[in-house]
């Protein structure tokens, strides 16, 4: 997540090391506290070792409401020991939304 009641700003964050042998991811969803305004959008993608595991990227804009889930769509969903999944915010426009948040679900297996 970003900090609350700051404009969200294009960055990345390591979310999850995997430890267990195997592993799937469930869901992915995103939503800001602060929505953007007009004519401004963030981009969040979920990446594993550096590549998405999203159909295409979650977009959170000025039709979403204050703590409304954006649900994204996984198109690459398997987990193994050592993957390192990251959630990239890309930015774009002024009007900047606060308080982007995102939430992983997934099953990993212990090792």
């Amino acid at each position: 997540s970003q900090k609350l009641a700051v404009d969200a700003a294009s960055e990345a964050h390591v979310a999850h090391a995997v430890y267990g042998t195997t592993g799937t991811l469930l869901a992915f969803r995103a939503g800001a506290v602060t929505p953007a305004g007009s004519a401004t959008s963030v981009a969040v993608d979920l990446k594993k070792n550096g590549t998405t595991v999203l159909s295409s990227t979650i977009t959170l804009n000025n039709t979403q409401s204050a703590y409304q889930l954006v649900n994204g769509t996984i198109s690459s969903a398997s987990l193994a020991t050592g993957d390192v999944l990251t959630v990239h915010f890309t930015l774009t426009g002024t009007n900047e939304p606060q308080g982007v948040f995102c939430q992983i679900i997934w099953n990993e297996d212990a090792a």
